[in-house]
């Protein structure tokens, strides 16, 4: 990557064509070495439309679904790329993700053929994140097999389409790399579950934990 730090961004690339099991091999010491090194960011380089989830079983699903979650849930700014014909398992990782760009050149497939949609936790990724009315026509209703990048990033699929991902890496390592990403993650995400009489004390709580570490840096910068 062009013009950026190369100790702020952990650049990976994943082949989502290899299978469930595969990419569980390789989600978790990725997970594990963000969580040694935490970089500021986190670009995820999404490739492959393969057969999903392949010949496993109920107990390799889950050991996916927890590094997915494990994914989700790291102190970084995650940034998945969709670039190529994109198969579900890069829905799910797309979905994981904080920010969803994809090249001009993707495309997103939805379902697994003849099964339809896929009833993992990216399902219920796609609700969350998009509405439960936007899901339902998105994987029930009268959706197109394949979406272009234009037409992902309309449904919601995507947040964003470019042809300069170096530059966009550059934007978000200056406005949005920074710590106590999970907390603030976790907080948008609860928001549209939780009442407000619950959520206020975990929004004080977490204001009071950015003002005491902006206190110590002021002291540490004296």
């Amino acid at each position: 990557m062009t013009d950026v730090p190369r100790d702020e961004v952990l650049d990976a690339s994943v082949d989502t064509a290899a299978g469930l099991a595969a990419l569980t091999a390789e989600l978790q010491p990725l997970c594990r070495r963000v969580e040694e090194e935490r970089p500021a960011l986190l670009v995820l380089r999404l490739t492959g439309d393969g057969e999903w989830p392949g010949p496993v079983g109920v107990h390799d699903v889950n050991r996916w679904e927890r590094a997915v979650r494990r994914l989700e849930r790291l102190d970084v700014l995650t940034v998945a790329v969709a670039a190529g014909a994109c198969g579900p398992a890069a829905v799910e990782i797309l979905l994981a993700a904080d920010v969803r760009v994809g090249l001009t050149d993707a495309t997103l497939r939805l379902d697994t053929g003849a099964a339809g949609a896929w009833p993992g936790m990216g399902m219920y990724r796609l609700a969350q994140r998009l509405g439960s009315s936007a899901a339902r026509r998105l994987l029930l209703a009268t959706a197109p097999a394949t979406f272009t990048a234009t037409d992902a990033r309309d449904h919601g699929l995507l947040d964003e389409i470019t042809d300069g991902l170096d530059a966009r890496v550059a934007e978000l390592l200056r406005t949005g790399g920074r710590r106590d990403v999970s907390m603030r993650r976790s907080l948008l995400l609860s928001a549209g579950q939780t009442s407000y009489e619950v959520a206020i004390g975990t929004h004080l709580a977490a204001c009071d934990r950015t003002l005491r570490a902006g206190r110590a840096a002021t002291r540490d910068a004296a």
